[in-house]
């Protein structure tokens, strides 16, 4: 019988990148990979509508296999590894899973967490939310960063539209010639890659956008829709950027429009499609979003942010503390420090890097209990209130 009253640690879902990943995710969580794999993770899914939840007390001990090569499937504590998905849990009873708030939304998770490590990503857009549209969803996203990065936020002062059109098409066609020249054997991939970012540096493409420094602690929220954005390479970070993701659990092919992937080419040879024109349908090139507005916000108190969709306060524990779970879920994230996490059903031990769920079971009252100094969780729910 599945227990509504108790905490669960999550089952991360990790990704790996090979082009745009590293190794900053499993060395947060402790993780070792076989000597004989060489694995760059770009994202651990902490919380979306497919998570896995341990039965463990304790995450300490786990193992991991390789689902396929670009999912990585992980176990907590294989001498207990029983576990129950989400999905069976909220199929169970909703409201004590998800609670009221969040069924508003529907019968499913409907928020993505991820934690980041990306060396660079596509110029992209979601579309505003109210819009209809018959291939494209709208798309909540917020990015809290952890370390320093660099990002392109919003379009440039006084840029021709047209123009930056034109230069995403020009940098599309060289690429897809590229790739059916390798496809050809008339050139190498290395080789290919060396003329894409010739070209690219040529006709500079982020001469068209803002191109931003993020620091530690900042927001850049991309809720409203219609804003340009991107991660971005930085020479003076070889990590890259790494940052909590906050979003809507909707998936890239109904919610992301790309129109430029940074000459990227993997090691067959191949590309990203891109959806120019959808881009630059539906890019918003008014002055309010485009100003910097939307980025760098900081409020006080425990809040970070809140969106119509989801908030996320910083918690900040020395020994001892309440919370409780209101009218929906509560997911924790350790930032920092190891915690214990208790119900009147239950308890977890999270570590740093690791994340555990509550559900929302119509008000449960949590104790913490922070087992190293200065513990840090990012708490993550649906607020009761739209805003």
């Amino acid at each position: 019988m599945i227990n509504h009253l108790k905490p669960y640690l999550v089952i991360p879902k990790l990704i790996r990148q090979n082009t745009w990943g590293g190794d900053y995710i499993a060395t947060e969580k402790g993780i070792e990979f076989p000597v004989n794999e060489i694995v760059k993770l770009g994202q651990s899914y902490e919380l979306f509508s497919g998570t896995k939840l341990s039965m463990a007390v304790s995450g300490k001990e786990y193992e991991v296999g390789f689902a396929d090569r670009d999912e990585i499937d992980m176990g907590i504590s294989p001498k207990s590894n029983q576990s129950v998905s989400l999905a069976e849990m909220t199929k169970d009873n909703p409201e004590l899973t998800l609670g009221k708030t969040t069924l508003a939304k529907g019968k499913i998770m409907p928020l993505l967490l991820k934690l980041t490590q990306a060396k660079g990503n596509s110029f992209q857009l979601h579309i505003k939310p109210g819009l209809n549209d018959p291939k494209w969803l709208p798309k909540s996203e917020t990015w809290y960063f952890f370390e320093k990065g660099r990002v392109t936020c919003g379009i440039a002062d006084g840029i021709s539209i047209k123009d930056y059109q034109n230069c995403c098409i020009e940098i599309d066609k060289q690429m897809q010639s590229l790739s059916k020249r390798i496809a050809g054997r008339e050139m190498m991939v290395e080789e290919a890659r060396m003329m894409a970012q010739k070209f690219i540096k040529e006709v500079d493409p982020w001469q068209f956008v803002q191109t931003k420094e993020a620091g530690v602690g900042e927001i850049f929220d991309m809720s409203k829709g219609g804003i340009h954005h991107s991660w971005e390479e930085n020479m003076s970070n070889s990590r890259g950027n790494i940052l909590y993701e906050i979003q809507e659990d909707r998936m890239d092919p109904v919610s992301t429009i790309r129109a430029f992937d940074q000459g990227k080419i993997d090691d067959k040879g191949n590309i990203r499609k891109l959806d120019i024109d959808d881009y630059f349908k539906y890019l918003d090139a008014s002055e309010e979003l485009n100003q910097g507005n939307f980025s760098g916000k900081k409020s006080g108190g425990n809040n970070v942010f809140t969106t119509k969709d989801y908030a996320m306060d910083k918690v900040e524990i020395e020994k001892n503390r309440d919370d409780s779970t209101t009218d929906s879920f509560c997911h924790y994230y350790v930032k920092n420090g190891k915690i214990k996490i208790e119900t009147g059903e239950g308890q977890v031990v999270v570590e740093k890097g690791w994340s555990c769920f509550v559900p929302a079971g119509g008000a449960i009252k949590v104790k913490m209990e922070s087992l190293e100094g200065g513990t840090v969780l990012l708490k993550t729910y649906v607020p009761e209130t739209n805003r």
